[in-house]
């Protein structure tokens, strides 16, 4: 209950819902009530290795980049998807955990900065710098812009990764389904002649 109750309350109270329409703020003012029922939803989900098909659809919403010459062309858009409110407390859950796991159990290279303070980052690049100068000896740096790599994460060998790692069964399996058959409905708004006309297009997708 500590778990989840800690990352309801700290979540952003008005941040975009998904399909559900139910912002976080909904469920601090009836969390009394509540709590107990989302606890036990979330450890079954946990138990079971399975998170509910609606806390997998997502909400996607396209954006106008700022001063695009031509939001004709869909590069001038970005889009952004929102999820449930209620399954991002527990994806919140499972991170700290996994994150907690990761840390304590040293998992990850020391030279691995992903989820880490850019700081800390640049606290190592300085005092590599400073140990070349001390050296006379000259530093040469690599940087490489990955895109989409969590879009593109591989299911079965993330699996792998984790159970290799020693990663508890039941979070690999709950990791699994939460990137298995996901679906999106995408969401378009045209205004013409100054009047707002919506049309709503949706379109399932499975990932």
């Amino acid at each position: 209950m500590e778990e989840v109750d800690r990352q309801t309350m700290a979540a952003s109270p008005w941040k975009a819902a998904g399909e559900d329409g139910l912002p976080v703020m909904v469920w601090k003012q009836v969390w009394p009530v509540v709590k107990e029922r989302v606890l036990s939803l979330s450890q079954l989900s946990l138990d079971t290795g399975e998170l509910p098909h609606q806390w997998r659809l997502a909400k996607v919403i396209p954006l106008k980049k700022a001063e695009k010459p031509d939001y004709a062309k869909a590069k001038a858009w970005r889009s952004i998807s929102l999820l449930s409110t209620l399954g991002k407390i527990l994806e919140s859950v499972i991170a700290e955990r996994l994150s907690y796991l990761v840390e304590t159990m040293g998992l990850l290279p020391t030279n691995h900065f992903g989820g880490r303070s850019a700081e800390q980052a640049l606290m190592l690049l300085q005092e590599q710098i400073y140990k070349a100068w001390r050296s006379r000896r000259v530093l040469s740096l690599v940087s490489f812009d990955l895109k989409g790599a969590y879009n593109g994460v591989h299911r079965e060998r993330l699996a792998q990764r984790l159970q290799a790692r020693g990663v508890p069964d039941t979070l690999v399996r709950w990791a699994e389904s939460f990137c298995s058959d996901r679906t999106a409905s995408i969401s378009v708004v045209h205004t013409h002649f100054g009047n707002c006309c919506l049309k709503i297009f949706s379109q399932s997708c499975f990932v």
